[in-house]
């Protein structure tokens, strides 16, 4: 499930008053929709657009950017959802959240321990076949597990790149230590301390 704000509409009556939308845009807009599998959801409140803009009758203009899309699976999970467009900062609102944000937490336990277990099983074959003599169908597998090990690797490794930057988001503007801290260490990185002359 995706919600907030897609910068575009799907038809042309999700916007009242100004220029006419490019057909275009929408119909890219619900190409893309279309090829990562997810639907519109339907929100059950009569206020319909969520952006605006004009002070004056004249020139005031109102657009349906603020949605939420779901694939299949998604919704058979949460078939009692509620959808609602908001006033004021939060103008989307999707009923029962706290109920998602516990399953959210057993779904991700749940696909670390498979990862772990799936990495346990990589290492333990690894052992395996480097302690025997390989034929060739051996030394075949022999690569792809290593090649499997390293793609697990990267992940974490950009999994813990992009928690740190979260951090960052998070702490960086409200938290001193954590911003000298982070500071410093870029510091200690980028010092040059030794340099090489032609005579060595």
């Amino acid at each position: 499930m995706v919600i907030g704000d897609f910068k575009e509409i799907m038809f042309s009556f999700e916007k009242r008053c100004g220029r006419l939308r490019s057909d275009r845009n929408m119909t890219r807009f619900c190409e893309t929709l279309e090829e990562c599998d997810l639907n519109d959801l339907v929100f059950f409140s009569r206020k319909w657009y969520t952006w605006e803009r004009g002070k004056f009758l004249e020139n005031n203009v109102h657009k349906r950017l603020d949605r939420g899309v779901e694939n299949q699976g998604w919704c058979e999970s949460f078939p009692g959802y509620s959808l609602k467009h908001l006033t004021g900062t939060w103008r989307i609102c999707l009923q029962n959240y706290k109920k998602l944000g516990e399953v959210l937490d057993v779904e991700m336990e749940r696909f670390m321990a498979s990862k772990r277990n799936e990495i346990h099983f990589l290492d333990k074959r690894l052992v395996e076949l480097s302690s025997i003599n390989p034929d060739e169908e051996m030394l075949i597998e022999l690569e792809e597990v290593k090649l499997a090990l390293n793609l697990e690797a990267d992940k974490e490794e950009v999994f813990w790149e992009q928690r740190a930057r979260a951090n960052w988001i998070k702490f960086g503007d409200r938290n001193k230590y954590f911003f000298h801290n982070f500071s410093n260490q870029q510091k200690k990185r980028n010092r040059v301390r030794k340099l090489r002359g032609p005579n060595g």
